[in-house]
């Protein structure tokens, strides 16, 4: 009784204590994507996404849902377009269920393009799943923000 009982306390633990680097892991690629993504390294952006037909994205700039070569194919073309990319993510919120993981944060960033300056606020969503110890992101939403 006394074993199954330290097994259990052990065993809950263990799973406090992955949960919480899990989403310190997520929190902390979900910045890497956008410091990547602002670089153009678009070939290590892409490989942050899981390449399946389940892949989705929702995205005020692309009137219906996006499949992963949809997606690839955009995110190419809007980050190609910006220079200068500077980001911040205020609020980042990361729940874990498993090997699933929700990100939901809210984004500033600045950049250049075609020499105008822009500057966007955007909430995002994006949901992950854990391959072979890898997280990779199976669904994506974008929507403007503007504090009311």
């Amino acid at each position: 009784m006394i074993i199954g009982l330290m097994t259990l306390l052990l065993f809950s633990f263990t799973i406090v204590y992955d949960e919480k680097k899990d989403e310190q892991d997520v929190r902390n690629l979900v910045n890497k994507i956008f410091t990547i993504a602002g670089q153009q390294d678009m070939k290590t952006v892409e490989s942050f996404h899981l390449k399946s037909p389940k892949f989705s994205k929702w995205d005020d700039q692309y009137p219906d849902i996006m499949d992963y070569d949809q997606n690839t194919v955009n995110e190419k073309e809007a980050f190609s377009a910006l220079k200068n990319f500077t980001f911040q993510i205020p609020i980042n919120k990361v729940s874990i269920w498993g090997k699933t993981a929700i990100a939901a944060f809210l984004i500033h960033g600045d950049a250049t393009v075609n020499g105008n300056p822009l500057h966007f606020s955007a909430r995002g969503t994006l949901v992950f799943v854990k391959e072979h110890g890898q997280w990779k992101i199976v669904h994506e939403h974008f929507s403007p923000y503007t504090k009311q």
